[in-house]
């Protein structure tokens, strides 16, 4: 069993909700990359970091997730739009999954910056 501090000790921007939905924590460079502070996140729904237009697929997928426990979104990547603490919107690549962390269930996303490609 991982702890909440080895979850947040690696180099790319995650985050970490409760078995309810609620923000825990984030790790530096998840403030660092999408301008939120801790403080602004703290005890927030995870829906905060996730576009208005893409809310209601959010809450539809959570809660059959919480109904059924049959997942279908978690451990594959998502290529989504993540909302910023500035307002902003980047897409990013999503990567989900659930476990227990000290002793109680958590869901963590790494969400990696996708780099905006030209179009040729």
């Amino acid at each position: 069993m991982k702890t909440l501090a080895e979850v947040l000790n690696i180099d790319i921007p995650v985050i970490v909700a409760d078995a309810d939905g609620f923000i825990v924590a984030a790790n530096a460079p998840f403030h660092q990359t999408y301008r939120w502070s801790q403080e602004d996140l703290a005890g927030k729904s995870i829906s905060a970091i996730i576009p208005p237009a893409l809310r209601d697929a959010h809450h539809l997928g959570f809660s059959r997730f919480k109904l059924t426990r049959a997942p279908k979104i978690q451990d594959t990547p998502l290529d989504l739009e993540i909302w910023c603490g500035d307002g902003s919107v980047r897409l990013a690549q999503h990567f989900i999954w659930h476990q227990d962390l000290d002793g109680a269930e958590h869901f963590i996303a790494t969400i990696t910056p996708k780099t905006q490609q030209a179009d040729v």
